[in-house]
């Protein structure tokens, strides 16, 4: 299984200005909301759609509580090749 990988920034700073708007009633939870731009960042990045988050990362968003969140934060991308026959993607 071979790998490649990539260390870069992802800015968190667009989060913040969802600060208090509502989704369908519903207040919009500014550390969810960085946990999925983190995702929508690396699928853009390594062209996938499978995109896993290491749990080390969840809890550093997580630290500040539900809002206030980092501005930006250094991540370390892998793109891990599935070797498996019935996968719907090969990275």
């Amino acid at each position: 299984m071979t790998t490649s990988a990539r260390s870069l920034t992802v800015p968190l700073l667009a989060v913040q200005s969802l600060a208090g708007t509502r989704i369908l009633g519903v207040k919009v939870s500014m550390t969810f909301s960085a946990v999925n731009s983190v995702i929508e960042f690396a699928q853009k990045t390594m062209d996938t759609s499978d995109v896993r988050i290491d749990p080390e990362l969840n809890k550093e968003i997580w630290a500040r509580g539900i809002k206030s969140v980092p501005h930006w934060k250094r991540v370390k991308l892998e793109c891990k090749w599935n070797d498996k026959e019935n996968a719907k993607e090969k990275l």
